[in-house]
């Protein structure tokens, strides 16, 4: 398992690689002679099966090799390669140093000397102080800990998200269920100030922000399947499984759709969640594609939330590419348009381009093309 490529008459130190493994000797050895850019290192791999009896004899003929050498060098990982002392050969006049738990990096600080010719006595003392081996510990404190809460409704309907979210918890707990804005989480992602520096250990919401390094919580799935596993492992540190199994309980109590839209808007949620169902399958007949029930669930958040914005004037002015929606998605805009009419109508108010990129981007998210929103449509009736 030796491969011999030195050049005698350039060379005087040796180096030697010596570890238990198929390969492991030979990956260390090239990997050093790769990144130090000269080759210092040859390699005895001991397989499993081997015993040092086995290397020694290699070694010894290596050693006498390159018995011309000024000094010599044996890196080896630990247990029996530790006796390669007791088998040097008488021949070999130079020194042999043999040190011990060889990785990559005390590779490459004991070949550095090498490749440069420096005196390995004076330089090994600083070589095993540079290769000894250090530890860090990312410690998560439960203190400190957040859950946060957005929606592209505003912070006034996260606020009252938070609230469904939090009073269905069976004890209260050391974590901050903090309300952010939407908007800035979309524009900032993982630094946001909500988020950098932060121990945040779930985002939920009616819209996913797609901030990439924290775990996204739909209200939607949970309004659907009444628990999420994302939001049950961010919480999984402070409430055991019984725990767990009554904030699901809770969860089915308090996060009805019906709860859900009286929490997030001052007008008639009787009225308006008639108006956004009737609404929203007229949208599905125009197009001619099904909404999944975990879509129409958002969907039904999302609208009755819109429509007390726009009563309100408070819509979303503006969509990041909102012109190349527009020139793109002609159709769809005089779907939403005739299906949202007689809602418009009767609340009188005018639906902008811009909410209606926001409930676009909502049935077309996570989908694998455009051409349909889902695989099977769900009929709603009373929550």
């Amino acid at each position: 398992m030796m491969r011999l490529r030195l050049t005698a008459l350039i060379i005087v130190s040796l180096g030697v690689v010596m570890c238990h493994g198929y390969s492991t000797a030979t990956s260390i050895a090239e990997a050093a002679n790769r990144m130090l850019h000269v080759r210092v290192f040859e390699a005895i791999d001991m397989t499993y099966e081997q015993q040092f009896s086995d290397v020694a004899t290699p070694l010894a003929h290596l050693l006498e090799r390159f018995s011309f050498c000024e000094s010599m060098v044996i890196l080896v990982d630990m247990g029996s390669l530790e006796q390669v002392l007791d088998v040097i050969p008488r021949s070999i006049s130079s020194d042999v140093y043999v040190i011990t738990n060889v990785s990559t990096g005390l590779a490459l600080e004991v070949g550095s000397i090498l490749a440069s010719k420096e005196c390995l006595s004076d330089n090994l003392p600083k070589v095993l102080e540079a290769a000894s081996p250090s530890y860090r510990v990312a410690r998560l404190s439960k203190t400190g800990e957040k859950i946060l809460f957005c929606s592209e409704a505003g912070v006034g309907a996260a606020e009252k998200i938070r609230r469904l979210i939090q009073d269905s918890l069976p004890e209260s707990l050391p974590v901050s269920f903090t309300t952010c804005d939407y908007n800035e989480l979309v524009r900032d992602g993982n630094q946001s100030l909500a988020i950098e520096g932060q121990n945040v250990r779930a985002i939920v919401g009616t819209m996913n922000p797609n901030v990439t390094s924290v775990p996204f919580v739909a209200l939607e799935d949970l309004l659907s399947q009444g628990y999420s596993d994302k939001l049950d492992a961010a919480l999984a540190k402070y409430l055991d499984r019984s725990g767990i199994s009554a904030f699901h309980s809770a969860l089915l109590k308090n996060l009805t759709l019906r709860n859900v839209v009286e929490s997030i808007t001052i007008l008639n949620p009787e009225m308006l969640y008639v108006e956004a169902d009737n609404a929203i399958q007229r949208l599905s007949q125009l197009s001619g594609k099904k909404i999944d029930s975990r879509r129409r669930l958002g969907l039904y958040v999302h609208l009755c939330g819109l429509i007390e914005r726009l009563v309100t004037n408070n819509f979303v002015d503006s969509f990041l590419g909102e012109d190349e929606f527009a020139r793109s998605n002609p159709e769809f805009i005089a779907w939403f348009r005739a299906a949202f009419s007689e809602m418009c109508r009767r609340y009188r108010v005018e639906i902008p381009v811009s909410e209606i990129a926001y409930v676009h981007k909502m049935l077309e998210a996570d989908g694998a093309s455009g051409e349909v929103y889902c695989r099977n449509q769900v009929s709603f009736e009373d929550e």
